[in-house]
C-alpha cells in the first residue's frame, strides 16, 4: 500500500507539473506546434515524463523487478540531479508567476522530491550495480548532444550554461564537462547507498536467522 501510495503521489505531482508546463507553452506566443516543440527541449519536462511514466507503473503494479528496480534507480538519480541544478543554478534567473510557478514547483521540487522519496523508502537496491554508472551517463549525454543539434536549428538553448551563442563552444564544453562530473559522484552516491543499504539488510538477515537456531 505504501509503494502504490506514493507512486501514486508521485505520478501525479508529474503528471501534472508537465500537463500545465505543456499548456502554458501551447497557449503562449509559439502556438500548438511551437509550444510543443519547446516543451520536448528541457531536459526536465522529458525526466519529468519518465518519472511520470514509472510512478504510473509502480501503482499500478507495485512489485519491482531487478530491471525496474535499476531503471527506478536511474530516475531518482535523473530527478535529483536536475532538482539541485535547478536550485544551485537556475531558480533565481527567473521568477515565475501563477500557473507557471505552480509548474515550476511540481516539476523542479514535488517531482524530484517524490522520486527521492519513493527510491529510499520503496525500491529494492539490491539489484543495483556500480557497472550501471555508464549506462546511466548516456542519458545525459545524449541529451547534451539533442540540445545541442536542436539549437543549431531553432536557436534556442534551453539552458544558460550551454548557451554556445553566449559563451562559445570552449565554454560550454567545459560547463558541460563539470556537470557530468557532478553527475558521475551523485550516481556513485545512490549506488554506494543502495550497497550499503543491502550489505545492512543482510546482515540483519543472517542475525536474525542465528537467533532463530
Amino acid at each position: 500500500m505504501l509503494t502504490r501510495l506514493l507512486a501514486g503521489i508521485g505520478a501525479i505531482a508529474c503528471w501534472t507539473g508537465l500537463a500545465i508546463q505543456l499548456f502554458i507553452l501551447m497557449t503562449g506566443p509559439l502556438g500548438i506546434a511551437g509550444g510543443v516543440w519547446r516543451f520536448l527541449a528541457f531536459f526536465t519536462v522529458l525526466m519529468n515524463l519518465l518519472a511520470a511514466l514509472l510512478f504510473s507503473a509502480d501503482a499500478l503494479r507495485p512489485e519491482l523487478s531487478p530491471s525496474r528496480a535499476r531503471l527506478q534507480t536511474a530516475s531518482a538519480v535523473y530527478m535529483t540531479f536536475l532538482g539541485v541544478v535547478y536550485v544551485t543554478l537556475l531558480q533565481n534567473l527567473w521568477d515565475p508567476q501563477g500557473l507557471q510557478f505552480i509548474a515550476d514547483a511540481l516539476l523542479h521540487y514535488a517531482g524530484p522530491a517524490a522520486a527521492a522519496l519513493f527510491w529510499i523508502i520503496c525500491t529494492p537496491k539490491s539489484a543495483v550495480r556500480w557497472s550501471d554508472i555508464p549506462r546511466w551517463t548516456v542519458v545525459p549525454l545524449a541529451y547534451l548532444v539533442y540540445a545541442l543539434l536542436r539549437a543549431q536549428v531553432d536557436g534556442f538553448y534551453p539552458y544558460p550554461f550551454i548557451d554556445v551563442s553566449q559563451l562559445g563552444w570552449p565554454r560550454v564544453l567545459s560547463n558541460s564537462a563539470g556537470m557530468l562530473v557532478a553527475f558521475v559522484v551523485l550516481e556513485s552516491a545512490f549506488v554506494g547507498i543502495a550497497k550499503a543499504t543491502s550489505r545492512r539488510r543482510l546482515n540483519v538477515e543472517a542475525g536474525q536467522r542465528r537467533w532463530r537456531r
